[in-house]
């Protein structure tokens, strides 16, 4: 009866190593303004769910994107590149180029506690 739940326990955290490589990186942002990305997807105002998909990770993945739920609803995708940083994000932070009227594109995004940036394409 050891034998089996010894099995059984080492079974169980082996599929729970190699099911979480399949699951995205997630994290919250806060987007202070009305913002665009890659200049299709528009986020307003409020607090996100960021989740990465790192296609080295995901061999189902023909490229990284970065996937951002509102409410627990999908609000778009976009194609991200990832880059490393030398150390871990201390706070998360969103960098933004000059306003185009009201709305301003999103460049980056450091996620806090992630030692890597999120670039986005140019809008």
């Amino acid at each position: 009866m050891k034998m089996l739940t010894k099995t059984m326990l080492g079974v169980m955290f082996a599929a729970l190593v190699f099911t979480g490589a399949a699951f995205a990186k997630t994290h919250n942002i806060n987007v202070m303004y009305n913002a665009t990305i890659d200049g299709h997807l528009i986020l307003k105002p409020g607090t996100y769910r960021l989740a990465v998909n790192n296609s080295a990770l995901d061999s189902s993945a023909s490229k990284t994107e970065a996937t951002f739920y509102k409410n627990g609803k999908l609000v778009g995708k976009v194609p991200v590149k990832l880059v490393a940083e030398a150390r871990k994000n201390n706070q998360s932070e969103v960098f933004y180029n000059a306003p185009a009227g009201h709305v301003r594109p999103i460049t980056e995004i450091k996620p806090s506690g992630w030692k890597d940036k999120l670039v986005f394409n140019k809008s």
